[in-house]
């Protein structure tokens, strides 16, 4: 039998502590998909303007995070254009690396929500500026 190596082990594995620690109305918005940085494979959680990928390093066994907007880890060659950020954990810290990206996530929900009631006190002012 030929062995199998998963690679995504550790990407599961701080994945299945994020789903313990986020309750699930703050799941609401997120999407998790693959992503490939050459050697590195792992997940990406996606919300509406942020995403947060992490792995298991392809230089060491350390647990890496990249966070940011304007960013794709789609593919085998990651666009670099816009802005991120990366993070580092030992390689035994799961919930260390889960907690991080659990408290970005939820800096991002605040963003969003922030970015909304502004969009929606714009469309209220247009509204009230018509009727006069």
């Amino acid at each position: 039998m030929i062995p199998f190596k998963d690679s995504l082990s550790v990407a599961h594995a701080v994945l299945n502590i994020i789903n313990v620690i986020l309750a699930e109305d703050e799941c609401t918005g997120l999407w998790v998909e693959s992503f490939s940085n050459g050697r590195e494979q792992g997940l990406c959680i996606k919300t509406y303007m942020t995403h947060v990928s992490f792995s298991e390093n392809r230089g060491s066994d350390q647990i890496v995070v990249y966070s940011g907007k304007n960013f794709s880890m789609q593919g085998n060659c990651p666009d670099w254009e816009g802005k991120y950020e990366t993070s580092y954990f030992a390689y035994d810290q799961h919930y260390a690396a889960a907690a991080h990206i659990a408290h970005l996530l939820r800096e991002a929900a605040l963003e969003w929500e922030e970015i909304k009631r502004k969009q929606n006190e714009n469309t209220a002012t247009k509204v009230r500026a018509g009727r006069s």
